[in-house]
């Protein structure tokens, strides 16, 4: 969002080489891009697919 990126160029670049066990986000925008009122996060960004695939 622009309100976080305001502060990111306040702080110091850390001198890393190598991070773990950082989880990776997703953003998305609060926004109603379908009719269907029983879509969710997951249908619009179709992660769902992914998930379906991994537990089946």
């Amino acid at each position: 969002s622009t309100y976080a990126r305001q502060f990111l160029s306040i702080m110091e670049k850390p001198d890393v080489d190598h991070i773990e066990g950082l989880s990776p986000a997703i953003s998305i925008e609060q926004k109603s891009t379908s009719h269907n009122p029983r879509s969710t996060v997951g249908t619009i960004t179709e992660i769902y697919d992914y998930l379906r695939l991994l537990f089946a």
